[in-house]
């Protein structure tokens, strides 16, 4: 079984909510810390196993994301930044629409995601990606 890696938690003050991203592992351990940190979530069963998740709460805007670390790892959480980017900026009544000019805050929220999650799980990425 591959192991949890890493979970970076990352405050994002200007929008009043916890991104917690977990590198490595499998989809069932992520599971099982999404119904650690909210018990009465839902359904947690997919169709096709992803490489990455995003698990979003309906009451908050906190997010955890989940991303398999292989060689695939930054792509996939390039993909799963836009998932969270995109709950975060809904919950606060801030809705990205690229067709109308604005999503300039959700272009620079994805951008942030990334930067903090290769910053802190930055000696791990680099050993195994």
């Amino acid at each position: 079984m591959k192991e949890l890696r890493q979970i970076i938690r990352i405050e994002c003050e200007i929008y009043k909510c916890d991104i917690e991203v977990i590198i490595g592992g499998t989809v069932e351990q992520a599971n099982k810390r999404v119904l650690w940190r909210w018990p009465n979530f839902g359904d947690l069963t997919l169709d096709v196993v992803p490489e990455g998740r995003t698990y979003r709460p309906g009451n908050s805007a906190d997010v955890i994301v989940w991303c398999e670390l292989n060689e695939n790892f930054q792509s996939i959480l390039a993909h799963e930044a836009i998932h969270a980017a995109a709950h975060v900026l809904k919950f606060r009544g801030a809705k990205p629409d690229v067709d109308d000019g604005n999503e300039e805050a959700f272009g620079y929220l994805v951008e942030w995601i990334i930067r903090e999650v290769n910053k802190k799980g930055r000696k791990l990425i680099r050993r195994k990606t």
